[in-house]
């Protein structure tokens, strides 16, 4: 009896693995409709549509990134890195929790069209990206 709880556990992991793969591979497969440059793009033509959710949704999200503009975006493995200037640094921390980092995804999506794991960071004055140490 135990086996066969084993088995079922198994396969249903099995099944998830198969199933973040395929999300994944999706992603990367809408992903290479754009360029880096082309994602910018659309997304700096595309900011008060991501505002306007954002308020809709979560004034707090909306708080964050209402100041804020999209400087460069580079592709890192399975995600999409979004830098932006005139983010609060605390901003990042509060990002960090997965029902925030999924509802921000979710705008992106609707908003753009393609499916996308973002990660945003925050654009230093130099235009490089800030630094661990200097958090």
């Amino acid at each position: 009896m135990e086996e066969l709880g084993k088995e079922v556990q198994e396969e249903a992991w099995k099944g998830e693995i198969l199933s973040d793969i395929r999300r994944k591979e999706s992603e990367l497969r809408e992903r290479v409709m754009y360029s880096e440059e082309e994602l910018l793009e659309e997304i700096k033509k595309k900011w008060l549509e991501v505002l306007e959710e954002f308020n809709r949704e979560d004034k707090i999200v909306f708080a964050y990134f209402r100041g804020a503009e999209a400087t460069r975006v580079s592709f890192e493995d399975a995600s999409v890195r979004i830098f932006f200037r005139g983010l609060d640094i605390s901003f990042i921390e509060y990002v960090e929790d997965p029902k925030v980092k999924k509802f921000i995804e979710k705008v992106f999506q609707r908003v753009l069209g393609i499916r996308l794991s973002v990660n945003c960071a925050l654009e230093s004055k130099n235009w490089e990206p800030v630094r661990e140490e200097e958090i």
